[in-house]
């Protein structure tokens, strides 16, 4: 399931279709280039692990500032729980989002399990070539166009209803984009297309910075 994590210190689980239950540890093999069952035989160990969160919980009284949180190369919704609850218990409404652009180890869409893709050069390429730097460009439009879609939920302006528990406690004129690694990339290309100026921050952890150079770095 998504999550959000609310002003109170909890976490808002969502439902969310999935035609596996083990999405999350397959979706981690497949990035990691092993077998099925070591995906989840590494996750095996942490099937009781517990984090602080309270499912279905009621949010705090108040308006709180909203983080929208974008997840790097192999991350899913879940890989930042430790963080998101700890700004939620610092008074943010955040958003982990699980982008579909093929960049997350596992994700569900329109009832389909989606996988990660890896960058196939046609030729030979060298690590992070013009090729491989067009491909991860291209995933970053549309992972910006998923952080504005987010947005105009925030907003009310798509008529989401997965966000209406929290939408009385979001204070819109607060929104804050963060992100690690290429989310970080994904952080900085949001806010440059952010022409309603939505965004009142940007926070970075480890940006991959190529992403924004299709044909040559300097």
């Amino acid at each position: 399931s998504s999550t959000i994590a609310t002003g109170c210190g909890a976490e808002w689980w969502l439902p969310r279709s999935s035609v596996s239950p083990n999405l999350h540890q397959d979706g981690y093999a497949t990035f990691l280039g092993v077998p099925w069952f070591a995906g989840r035989a590494m996750f095996f160990p942490f099937r009781n692990t517990k984090i602080n969160s309270v499912p279905s919980a009621k949010p705090a009284s108040g308006r709180f500032p909203v983080i929208a949180f974008s997840h790097g190369l192999g991350g899913m919704s879940t890989t930042y729980s430790y963080a998101a609850t700890d700004l939620a218990s610092h008074g943010f409404i955040v958003i982990c989002m699980e982008h579909t652009d093929k960049t997350a180890s596992g994700t569900s869409v329109n009832g389909q399990s989606q996988f990660y893709e890896k960058f196939k050069p046609t030729g030979q390429q060298a690590a992070y070539g013009p090729e491989e730097k067009l491909f991860r460009s291209t995933q970053l439009k549309h992972r910006s166009s998923e952080v504005h879609s987010v947005l105009d939920a925030v907003e009310g302006r798509a008529g989401h209803s997965f966000l209406q528990p929290l939408s009385a406690h979001m204070d819109v004129s607060s929104i804050v984009v963060l992100g690690h690694s290429m989310g970080a990339a994904t952080a900085i290309r949001s806010s440059q297309d952010d022409r309603d100026n939505r965004i009142k921050a940007c926070i970075v952890s480890l940006a991959v910075l190529s992403h924004f150079c299709p044909n040559s770095c300097h």
